[in-house]
């Protein structure tokens, strides 16, 4: 009776404790579930994983990189601002 994957371990009943034992420990107490299977299933919770965590690194760069940006632009506006305010001082000096 193999096991199939879940996100979660499922637990496989265990008659002599009359509780339930994790899937790592049910490959040594039930012939039919195999050790291999338990490694596929942990390889590939640790790939889901692995990607989670990618996805949340690049959502995270991207996010960076717009407030890097963000402020680049905020602080060109101020001294394109600046800049205009001054060279319209200078011109109303230089015409009286």
């Amino acid at each position: 009776m193999p096991l199939a994957c879940h996100c979660r371990a499922p637990a496989v009943s265990s008659e002599r404790r009359g509780g339930c034992i994790p899937v790592a420990r049910a490959a040594s107490v039930l012939p039919g579930v195999r050790r291999w299977h338990i490694v596929v299933c942990m390889g590939k919770l640790l790939l889901v994983l692995l990607a989670v965590f990618a996805v949340f690194l690049v959502v995270s760069v991207l996010i960076s990189a717009l407030h890097f940006l963000f402020i680049v632009a905020l602080v060109a506006v101020v001294v394109v601002g600046a800049l205009r305010l001054t060279s319209g001082v200078r011109r109303r000096r230089v015409r009286r």
